[in-house]
């Protein structure tokens, strides 16, 4: 039997083959769309939380633009009542329009962190793993997969 060439937690990469162990799938070279080494993101649904965090963001920035306006105004919008004219009131809203992007963009880097990864695709699908869980480098990884068919 063959060596593998790098043998990690959740992948065994074989000079023919390579094994996914968690979803215990075996893809030969030719069945892979594209192998590829660079920073990414581990999981692919982070995006959708970024994305869900840029929108809370455009709404706070949006309310906070419509507050700003309606203090110049003395018009009957809400935002010129009472809540705004209060000391209590303009800090609860400053904190929420300052606080809320500062802490949607600080847990944004903090989760959501790019790391240099090896991602494998085929089909529909894609596989990452983290290259600090292997064995090798990723120098040693991309000159052994340059050398590998892929379509």
């Amino acid at each position: 039997m063959n060596k593998p060439f790098c043998r990690g937690p959740n992948i065994v990469i074989g000079n023919d083959f390579i094994r996914l162990k968690e979803t215990d799938t075996k893809l030969t070279y030719g069945e892979l769309r594209s192998v590829s080494i660079r920073n990414a993101r581990v999981h692919r649904a982070g995006l959708l939380f970024i994305l869900a965090g840029v929108a809370a963001l455009v709404l706070i920035l949006w309310l906070f633009l419509y507050a700003i306006i309606g203090l110049g105004n003395d018009t009957a919008n809400p935002a010129s009542h009472a809540i705004f004219y209060r000391k209590h009131g303009i800090s609860l809203v400053l904190f929420l329009f300052i606080g809320g992007p500062v802490f949607i963009v600080s847990k944004t880097r903090k989760y959501f962190k790019k790391y240099p990864m090896l991602v494998i695709r085929w089909g529909s699908r894609d596989f990452r793993i983290k290259i600090a869980d292997l064995d090798k480098n990723a120098d040693e990884l991309r000159m052994f997969f340059d050398g590998k068919k892929t379509h």
